[in-house]
């Protein structure tokens, strides 16, 4: 369910709202990309002084497969199996 609501939250559930730090009910979509963003963040400014780091790979958020998606959705109606 957490790729659903990473990707499609506010498409597949738009009603689900999570409270922020700071009080305020964000969409699960919204939450997740920018819990995830902030998250880089950190690594970011943690290691930009490192001589060692050339760059950073922020890949996929949730090792996500956007066919295996849809092709669960089709049968199941969800993306967990």
């Amino acid at each position: 369910m957490h790729r659903t609501c990473f990707w499609g939250g506010d498409t597949f559930a738009p009603q689900l709202k999570i409270r922020t730090d700071d009080g305020r009910e964000v969409p699960v979509q919204q939450f997740l990309q920018d819990a995830y963003l902030n998250m880089w963040e950190v690594v970011v400014k943690t290691l930009a002084d490192l001589d060692c780091v050339v760059g950073f790979d922020v890949g996929s958020p949730c090792e996500f497969d956007i066919q295996r998606l849809s092709h669960s959705l089709l049968r199941h109606g969800t993306d967990d199996e």
